[in-house]
């Protein structure tokens, strides 16, 4: 609870190299910004590497910040995920960004959801990128970088810059609604490190700014949301006001006030 966890990195041949960060079979993670992390999968033409920060075959994720998790470090780099879910997890209030790889690069290098037995409530994917070397347009930028390819209807109340079609909740999002954000819009590999180094990207900040589509856009039910959800957001701010949550592992205070709460 409440911790950093940075920089680990998992590193095997014949892709077997899975949780750069943390690697899950159950318990809890929860209020934590875990940053820092790569999986890579050693250069062999074998299944990719999962989970650059977090792997999990079990468990709760909750109120998490993934940021900078990425394979840039090879040629031969071929990640799915950030964070990869494979199995009966729950992923919820989850913010994840910057996650990308390099060259074969993978599917979801924001959240890849492995398992149809897992789920993702609440969340945000935005600013995840894979680079495919060689490619005529090598740079991706999509729901496939951010969500993945697999088990797209096993997001809930979740939000990216592109629509999930199999997400009847799913919240399209914009540069706009954050504090301070710049998609990169470069072409070449050198373009995208020099984006991802630079002083800019360093002041970026992933709040939701007033007016954001992700303030209230959560579920509270708890047939998605677990009843036993952490109650502060990253920040120490509580997460339910007024029978309403944000997307994200920030919570906008917007209402402040006085109010009559009839129970």
């Amino acid at each position: 609870v409440g911790c950093v966890i940075k920089n680990g990195r998992a590193s095997g041949q014949k892709g077997i190299a899975n949780g750069g960060n943390v690697y899950m079979t159950g318990g809890r993670i929860e209020r934590c910004l875990v940053t820092g992390g790569t999986a890579n999968w050693g250069g062999f033409c074998n299944p990719a590497s999962f989970g650059m920060g977090l792997y999990a075959t079990g468990g709760t994720i909750d109120n998490c910040w993934f940021k900078d998790n990425r394979d840039d470090t090879s040629d031969d780099g071929h990640n799915d995920g950030s964070v990869c879910l494979d199995g009966a997890v729950t992923m919820v209030n989850c913010t994840v960004t910057g996650g990308w790889s390099r060259d074969y690069s993978g599917n979801g290098t924001g959240i890849y959801i492995k398992n149809s037995a897992a789920k993702v409530v609440n969340c945000v994917a935005y600013g995840n990128y894979s680079y495919k070397r060689g490619s005529a347009s090598p740079l991706l930028y999509s729901l496939a970088s951010n969500c993945g390819n697999a088990n797209m209807s096993r997001y809930f109340n979740c939000g990216s810059a592109f629509t999930n079609t199999s997400c009847a909740t799913w919240t399209v999002l914009t540069d706009g609604d954050f504090v301070k954000y710049k998609t990169f819009t470069g072409a070449t590999w050198n373009e995208f490190n020099a984006y991802s180094t630079s002083d800019e990207y360093a002041t970026f900040n992933w709040h939701q700014k007033k007016g954001s589509a992700m303030i209230d856009a959560g579920t509270t039910d708890t047939a998605y949301r677990p009843a036993d959800s952490v109650t502060r957001d990253l920040d120490g701010n509580e997460r339910v006001l007024n029978r309403t949550i944000d997307l994200g592992c920030w919570e906008v205070e917007s209402g402040l006030g006085f109010y009559i709460i009839l129970r």
